[in-house]
């Protein structure tokens, strides 16, 4: 089966880096794998700087609802 979807660069990257935040799915075979594919997707569009922009966006920010 097949997924198709349709984002943004930017919201694909800002999935990609929440996935990896997140510690709820760490454990879960399907999520790593979308991971894994993400990952590939995200190297091949973005150049290190944006990257690395993105990560820290995401990495720095809280989510709703997450206490600090």
């Amino acid at each position: 089966m097949a997924v198709s979807l349709e984002l943004e660069n930017d919201e694909l990257a800002v999935l990609f880096f929440h996935l990896q935040k997140s510690h709820q799915y760490s454990d879960d075979p399907v999520i790593e794998k979308v991971n894994f594919k993400l990952e590939a997707l995200i190297y091949s569009r973005f150049s290190i700087n944006e990257i690395e922009k993105y990560k820290n966006k995401v990495m720095n920010d809280t989510i709703m609802g997450e206490s600090t």
